[in-house]
């Protein structure tokens, strides 16, 4: 898949570790919580006052993304279950 208009980079490279055809190479939830946190902060530091809201609107927009990758079927790769936030890497 192509990368979406107004995807950031950062959040199309994730989007890809995700669809790897590899289960075992794909991050795992608690990776791709921590990621997308890291994403968030970054753009906070970056944002100026008045575009903190963009800022906020940009990181919806990939929750947004990350949910859609998330209610996948399970013939696109191994189902990802809440259980696994608790892993720690």
């Amino acid at each position: 898949m192509p990368q979406p208009q107004n995807c950031p980079d950062q959040i199309y490279e994730l989007m890809q570790a995700c669809w790897k055809a590899d289960a075992t190479e794909r991050p795992s939830w608690f990776q791709i919580y921590r990621q997308l946190n890291r994403f968030d902060k970054q753009a906070k530091k970056k944002a100026k006052p008045e575009k903190s809201a963009e800022a906020a609107e940009e990181f919806e927009k990939a929750a947004e993304m990350y949910d859609i990758y998330a209610s996948l079927p399970s013939e696109f790769g191994s189902p990802r279950t809440a259980s696994s936030l608790s892993e720690t890497g």
